[in-house]
C-alpha cells in the first residue's frame, strides 16, 4: 500500500531534543549503548546524525522538525504548528494534552541540571554543539 501512495502524501515528523539531555539520559539512565556515552564521540555522532537538517529544512516540504522541549514549554504554539502543517482542524479541544502532557514531560527536560553528572562533559557539549542547544525559558 505504501509504495502506491503518492510521495506528496507522506508527512514525516522529526522530533529532536537538547543534546545535553540526550547525552545525560543515555549515559546515566538508558544505557542502551546505541548513543555514544563518551562525550567526544557523542558530539561527533550528534553532528553526523544531524547533518541532513540543513537540506531537509530547505528542500523537503514533507518533513517537519519539532523540538521535544517546544512541546513542553510552548505546547499550544507547537501543537498548532503541527495541526496547521498537517492541514487539520481541531474539533475536539477536550483531547488537548490527552496523549502528550507537558506538565508530566517537563520532568524529562534539563536532566543535566537535575542529575549528578560531569559538568566538564556538559561544557564540552555546549561548546561543540552550540547550534543545537535548546534556548530554555528563564524561570
Amino acid at each position: 500500500v505504501l509504495n502506491q501512495m503518492p510521495k506528496e502524501s507522506i508527512k514525516v515528523f522529526i522530533v529532536d531534543r537538547d543534546p545535553r539531555d540526550i547525552f545525560v539520559l543515555e549515559k546515566y539512565v538508558w544505557k542502551d549503548c546505541i548513543i555514544p556515552s563518551d562525550v567526544v564521540e557523542f558530539c561527533k555522532w550528534f553532528k553526523y546524525t544531524r547533518a541532513h537538517r540543513k537540506t531537509e529544512r530547505v528542500d523537503n516540504k514533507s518533513v517537519c522538525f519539532i523540538q521535544f522541549e517546544d512541546m513542553v514549554y510552548k505546547y499550544d504554539e507547537t501543537a498548532q504548528k503541527i495541526v496547521d502543517w498537517l492541514g487539520l482542524e481541531l474539533k475536539e479541544q477536550n483531547k488537548k494534552k490527552k496523549y502528550f502532557n507537558p506538565e508530566r514531560s517537563i520532568r524529562n527536560t534539563l536532566t543535566w541540571k537535575k542529575m549528578k553528572c560531569d559538568p566538564m562533559e556538559i561544557k564540552y557539549i555546549e561548546d561543540e554543539l552550540r547550534e543545537y542547544l535548546y534556548n530554555f525559558p528563564e524561570n
